[in-house]
């Protein structure tokens, strides 16, 4: 062989590979981005003239015409062959609310066939030979297939012939079978097409619909929505604590002069088995926002079936005194309206510990005084730390409440704040044997009392259990 044909040869061959490298020969796979659908929703990777697959179909089916419709929680890839060119596509299904997986979606249930309407004309009583037909019976038939490989438990398909709206009931059709159902009716006029409406496939507690009209997919319930939505959070006797003297203390306090944008919903949700969540109201025609005091208000919550959810709570009304005027001129020179509650009551904390120092005295019939004292001459006892610490929490819109030593030497008190999604121990009062109480939680505390001689034992059952998750140490 010459060296220039050598040469030719080597050339052709490194070419060929580079082709195949850069998938320039034969067919190219591409990786598209991942996609994401709700269950029982639809996407489309539809390329004309292309051919699709689905790599688990009981997590996703494609239709051929590129339709890909969710049928349970996962990941599947769907492979899009469009002539020479492979694109795979990484589609996760996502939940939609409390919705259930399909085993058998309406993409998978096909048309085969539609009969040509049969129509027998029907004359009136005593009609003369060549007279025209009052009406026209008529009987319909649809083929349907189901290509999946699990059996549907119920399909309906509706329709309308001219304005006659007809539905056929296919029952159960088994994976893998086609199936026939007819109707029969009467009808004004003959020669009337049938126009496909929608097909509702019963897949075990759902109904997946396709509207053929607007030719779209969705995922309803095939059962009747009895049950009403649940409201949680801070309602009914989780609204609110006792103190010392068995006086309800209402976790939220609505100042009178800013009640137009107080936030009723910050504790309070309500979810529904169907929808997830749903929207709240509240009716606090009951309240008297211009007088202070504890008030009840109504919490109502509806779901698409009309099932009402209704809850009570109480909320404290405050009409600002010199206590809270006093407040808010310290929070405003320790906080900034942008932080969290947790912040804002570390800030809080930090700021009482440095203002107050110890007397070992205080009037413990009266929190708004000892606050006051608090914060004008910076001593007092524990409860006077207790009340400046609740004047401020307060003020700054973080539930709190009071919590009292049962058993051990002496009496003390503290609060608990709620930050973060739950209840924490908030204990300003400086101990001699050490030890910062800010945001801690049941755990902590009791550990912590057992060592030190029963310092904070309080009525377990008579106040909220805190959150688990540890926000600080006490050392």
């Amino acid at each position: 062989m010459k060296t220039g044909k050598l040469r030719k040869g080597l050339c052709k061959g490194v070419l060929f590979i580079l082709l195949l490298l850069l998938g320039l020969w034969g067919a190219s796979p591409v990786a598209a981005a991942t996609k994401a659908v709700k269950l029982g929703e639809t996407i489309s990777v539809a390329k004309k003239g292309a051919k699709y697959k689905s790599s688990d179909t009981s997590i996703a089916y494609v239709s051929d015409k590129g339709v890909v419709t969710g049928k349970n929680i996962g990941q599947v890839t769907i492979t899009v062959k469009n002539g020479e060119t492979v694109t795979k596509h990484t589609v996760s299904v996502e939940a939609s609310g409390k919705k259930k997986k399909m085993t058998v979606c309406a993409d998978e249930i096909q048309v085969q066939e539609i009969k040509k309407i049969d129509y027998t004309p029907v004359y009136g009583e005593g009609a003369p030979e060549g007279a025209q037909p009052i009406s026209y019976n008529f009987k319909a038939a649809v083929t349907l297939k189901n290509v999946s490989s699990a059996a549907a438990k119920k399909v309906e398909l509706r329709g309308k012939i001219g304005k006659e709206i007809v539905a056929f009931n296919f029952g159960k059709i088994k994976a893998g079978i086609s199936k026939t159902a007819t109707v029969k009716g009467e009808i004004k006029k003959a020669d009337q097409e049938l126009v496909l409406r929608a097909l509702d496939v019963y897949s075990g507690e759902m109904l997946a619909r396709h509207n053929m009209v607007k030719d779209t997919y969705s995922l309803l319930y095939g059962t009747e929505d009895k049950t009403k939505p649940v409201i949680s959070g801070f309602i009914g006797e989780n609204s609110y604590n006792t103190d010392s003297q068995g006086r309800k203390m209402p976790y939220r306090i609505v100042y009178s002069n800013e009640k137009d944008k107080f936030d009723f919903f910050k504790y309070v949700s309500a979810t529904d088995d169907r929808e997830g969540k749903v929207e709240l109201t509240v009716d606090t025609s009951k309240v008297n926002f211009k007088k202070t005091g504890n008030y009840r208000i109504t919490y109502k919550a509806k779901d698409k079936a009309g099932n009402v959810a209704k809850e009570k709570a109480y909320i404290g009304v405050r009409v600002p005194n010199t206590l809270d005027k006093m407040s808010a001129d310290v929070l405003d020179s320790i906080i900034k309206p942008s932080w969290s509650d947790k912040q804002k009551a570390v800030a809080i904390y930090n700021f009482t510990r440095r203002h107050m120092s110890y007397s070992g005295t205080s009037d413990k019939t009266n929190w708004e005084k000892e606050a006051r004292r608090g914060l004008n001459y910076g001593t007092g006892d524990c409860f006077t730390y207790y009340a400046t610490a609740r004047a401020l929490l307060t003020r700054a819109g973080i539930p709190n409440i009071e919590v009292n030593r049962v058993r051990g030497v002496g009496r003390h008190w503290w609060n608990m704040a709620y930050v973060a999604g739950g209840f924490y121990h908030y204990d300003v009062c400086p101990r001699g044997r050490g030890g910062k109480f800010c945001l801690v939680t049941d755990d902590q505390l009791k550990s912590y009392s057992r060592t030190h001689g029963n310092s904070h034992i309080w009525a377990y059952d008579k106040k909220p259990k805190s959150a688990t998750k540890k926000l600080s140490s006490i050392f």
